[in-house]
């Protein structure tokens, strides 16, 4: 208890911090929309995120995305994040298992919470870069109230694109909890197709190597708020997570809607 009790005092720390050090220095000069657009405008790594990793791309300021996820077994979770202030979007999750089908034992998952703050927009030599939080894991555990694939936890990611524009590297490195401080790397890569779709990759939860996650998937852009993901998880795995549950390649589907208010 003593140790979740910390964890959600550093998690309030680093919200605080992230608002004090935006307010601060950018509240007064953008006090209108008009302002924060040339903020957010041509940045290296504008999508926000890609399958599962973050990139150093936020939500404009008054911007909303709502992102919802279709996935193994019936599972669907919601996410919905919104730019509160120039470079600053924060965010919050929550799924349920067994949503479709046929089963009656559809469950709620603990939601998370996201933040990321993005203290550098880059240029042509140097990499936008952004510093987050996310609780979302997967494979939750509804007896041992945690997921058995551990959430990002704290991250810092960079998005730089690599001989053209249309072809974007991310890479980051996370603290995934605060009971053994082990540091993960991850890398995605998006390459953009005539502005119709993107190609997508990552390797995620780099530590040791039989531990680490590979994702591929397609981003459809039907219309310039509405975006459908093809994708797979976990791709060629076959182990057993901590409590027994398989861990084997997953398909999901992803609807990403995005708006300002």
């Amino acid at each position: 208890m003593a140790i979740k009790k910390i964890r959600m005092l550093l998690l309030l720390a680093l919200g605080c911090a992230l608002l004090s050090a935006t307010a601060s220095a950018k509240l007064i000069r953008h006090a209108n929309k008009d302002d924060s657009d040339s903020d957010t405008a041509d940045v290296p790594g504008q999508e926000a995120e890609l399958i599962d990793l973050p990139t150093a791309g936020v939500q404009d300021y008054y911007g909303l995305q709502n992102k919802t996820r279709f996935f193994a077994d019936g599972g669907v979770m919601d996410a919905v994040s919104f730019g509160v202030l120039p470079r600053l979007n924060l965010g919050v999750t929550a799924a349920l298992d067994d949503f479709l089908g046929t089963s009656s034992d559809m469950r709620l998952e603990r939601p998370s919470i996201q933040a990321k703050y993005r203290f550098y927009d880059g240029n042509e030599y140097m990499p936008a870069l952004a510093l987050g939080y996310d609780g979302q894991g997967y494979y939750y555990n509804h007896q041992q109230d945690k997921f058995m694939e551990k959430e990002r936890g704290v991250y810092l990611v960079g998005s730089h694109y690599l001989f053209d524009k249309s072809f974007q590297l991310h890479p980051g490195v996370n603290v995934s909890d605060f009971y053994s401080n082990s540091i993960y790397g991850s890398l995605g890569a998006s390459f953009t197709v005539e502005d119709s779709f993107d190609l997508m990759a990552e390797w995620d939860n780099v530590q040791r190597f039989n531990q680490s996650r590979v994702n591929a998937g397609v981003r459809f852009h039907v219309s310039p708020f509405f975006k459908i993901d093809l994708a797979f998880r976990d791709i060629a795995k076959n182990a057993t997570l901590g409590d027994g549950t398989p861990q084997k390649t997953e398909r999901i589907v992803q609807l990403l809607y995005t708006t300002s208010f």
